[in-house]
């Protein structure tokens, strides 16, 4: 059998046929003269720089330089804290730097046990977080740079048993149709600006308090079914054309003085 460690590469005795390089790995070898050293492999007296190629049992199998092959482990480690867009983790080896790697959406938190991926080359990163170091803690999913979320064939559902929360400095809702249901709703704001083709309001009762409020109306109709009342400081009408008001009695009262003023004035 051949070993061939990081440190150098060992030749052991096997029984089965074939031939594999690589870093920590362990597999049979073809019967024949073989050596292999860190940069090159030899099969006979011929010496095959960076690869060989070797022919047994009318099987092939290439012999790739070990330098160039990576080997990543699997490894438990315990978040101790975070070190800018890293984090110092805790392992059976002693402590090293990871990073979050993509795939990993959980932001691990100091305490949490994690899985690892390590090598000598590449370094660390975090796979996914296994479980936090505290039950009460909450989860965080964070990501770095835009982010899409698409479902092509199906429906998209958030449901929370407390709340739901969305906090951004923009936000957007396009939509064919949408339905809002909630049992109270709270509005706050500083500027509310909104363009409609139509409105409908169907409500039971409406109040609504302004410091000033001005409409400007191409033309305004009003249907009232029971009584209507208007109380002002002071009112004031300016109709360009006619004003025709219609009633079966009209009373005016006023404590001082009643003026009526134009070029005719027709009474009864």
């Amino acid at each position: 059998m051949i070993t061939n460690t990081s440190m150098g590469i060992r030749k052991k005795v096997g029984h089965r046929s074939g031939i594999y390089a690589g870093r920590s790995s362990t597999v049979p070898v073809f019967p024949g003269k073989i050596e292999l050293l860190p940069h090159r492999c030899f099969f006979g007296d011929q010496a095959l720089p960076g690869s060989c190629r070797t022919k047994g049992d009318n099987m092939y199998t290439n012999c790739a330089d070990p330098e160039l092959e990576l080997h990543p482990r699997l490894v438990y480690g315990t978040i101790l804290r975070t070190q800018d867009d890293a984090f110092i983790v805790a392992t059976a080896d002693g402590e090293c730097r990871c990073e979050q790697a993509v795939s990993c959406l959980v932001r691990p938190q100091p305490g949490d046990r994690v899985l690892l991926s390590q090598d000598s080359e590449e370094g660390s990163y975090v796979l996914a977080v296994l479980c936090h170091g505290d039950a009460r803690q909450g989860t965080e999913i964070q990501f770095n740079g835009d982010v899409n979320i698409r479902v092509r064939r199906g429906s998209l559902g958030l449901a929370a048993e407390d709340a739901i929360q969305c906090t951004s400095e923009q936000y957007g809702v396009y939509a064919q149709s949408g339905e809002i249901a909630v049992a109270r709703l709270s509005l706050l704001g500083r500027i509310i600006q909104w363009q409609t083709q139509k409105v409908l309001a169907v409500a039971e009762s409406v109040e609504q308090v302004f410091g000033s409020l001005t409409q400007r109306l191409k033309s305004s109709q009003r249907f009232v079914e029971g009584h209507e009342d208007v109380q002002c400081g002071s009112s004031r009408q300016l109709v360009e054309e006619t004003c025709s008001v219609q009633a079966k009695n009209i009373n005016h009262t006023a404590e001082e003085l009643v003026k009526v003023d134009g070029e005719q004035v027709h009474l009864g």
